[in-house]
């Protein structure tokens, strides 16, 4: 073994930091987020045993491929496959492919960092995590493990690793699998939303839905009093006390103007696909928050949670700005949680007029309406 491998010592110190990289930036809490921790500390331990312990996928190619590639051989310098075959006679740290790799390894962990960021602000608050990375992709931090991942394959290739990362993707998309199950039953409709809109993996610009009813084809739709009456629902309550300082119909709910004309659109557009499908056969109206509950019943439960928290610190006498910004958390998740009450509200109002159909359906939702605007007013 030549007096380029053979530094154990190196190995372990190499793996060790870049380990304690990935954890700085992932924040691993849950027994998911430790096992996509430990997939990404296999592969980085592969790859430095063999960039500083034994080269064994030199030894493996150098005897098949040696007279063709004289560069391969068991030296720092022969270890960067991609220069050997491409006969790069430079230092091989300013090769296209290192270059590359520096890239694709800092926006990888650039993207872990910033993407925790969002979710340690959105659990705070009881949120569903939808700005910064989240509105481009609905998994930044597995993307930011692969985008490292991938550098260091440019950058230094290995039988173990080229193996290890398909591998690893499956991996990481069965976690995001069994992560996005578990967030739509905590978030429903807020996460059907969202993924509707945002892809898993592939980025996509964020794109907000237009304000007004809109058919599934993106039409306009045909439109009768009752859907009229539901979409009044919704407008009723953006020009209400539309200059607050949150921008929307009340004090107490605080819920955004556009985030309730989107509500109201999807229960209308909803309401209208199912009594197309099942117009001879109407059905009775749902009541209760039934599709929604559970959800509700969680964030309520985490909301009770934190105040129960709040409490403990008042006791011990926490320091002030401690104690408020914990209650701004709770307010801005009783906020989330009032948004998606009065969104189920508003669904049950709207599958009573579409049960009831015609002219008293019409009046059913202006009843609702006219309630909603005197509790805005009040």
């Amino acid at each position: 073994m030549t007096q380029d491998y053979g530094l154990w010592s190196l190995a372990v110190l190499n793996s060790a930091l870049m380990i304690a990289f990935g954890v700085s930036f992932f924040h691993p809490r849950t027994r998911r987020d430790w096992r996509a921790m430990s997939g990404y500390s296999a592969f980085i331990v592969a790859l430095f045993t063999e960039m500083y312990g034994a080269p064994l996928t030199v030894y493996l190619l150098a005897g098949w491929l040696g007279e063709r590639f004289p560069a391969l051989q068991a030296t720092h310098s022969g270890g960067h496959l991609w220069n050997d075959l491409i006969g790069w006679q430079a230092d091989p740290h300013v090769s296209p492919f290192h270059l590359a790799s520096y890239v694709l390894i800092g926006g990888g962990f650039w993207l872990i960092a910033v993407a925790w960021q969002v979710l340690h602000r959105a659990a705070q608050t009881g949120e569903l995590a939808t700005s910064g990375p989240y509105g481009w992709l609905r998994h930044p931090q597995y993307l930011g493990f692969l985008l490292v991942m991938a550098g260091w394959l440019l950058q230094r290739p290995t039988i173990p690793t080229l193996v290890m990362f398909p591998v690893l993707a499956w991996v990481y998309a069965r976690l995001a699998r069994s992560e996005e199950r578990e967030v739509a039953g905590d978030f429903g409709s807020a996460w059907v939303d969202y993924a509707a809109r945002v892809r898993a993996y592939k980025p996509v610009r964020p794109v907000l839905a237009a304000p007004g009813p809109v058919g599934v084809s993106g039409q306009e739709p045909e439109t009768d009093s009752a859907e009229l009456s539901a979409w009044s629902c919704g407008a009723i309550l953006c020009s209400t006390h539309a200059d607050t300082p949150l921008g929307c119909a009340t004090h107490g709910l605080g819920i955004a103007r556009q985030e309730v004309l989107m509500a109201t659109t999807r229960t209308t557009n909803a309401q209208r696909r199912a009594r197309a499908d099942d117009r001879a056969h109407p059905a009775e109206p749902a009541h209760g928050y039934a599709p929604t509950k559970g959800a509700h019943l969680k964030r309520l439960a985490r909301i009770e949670g934190q105040v129960r928290g709040i409490t403990r610190m008042v006791e011990e006498d926490k320091y002030c700005i401690d104690v408020l910004t914990q209650v701004s958390a709770v307010t801005k998740a009783l906020q989330a949680v009032s948004l998606g009450l009065l969104e189920a509200h508003i669904a049950h109002c709207v599958a009573d007029a579409v049960a009831v159909g015609g002219d008293e359906g019409a009046a059913k939702l202006k009843e609702a309406s006219d309630a909603i605007a005197r509790l805005v007013r009040s």
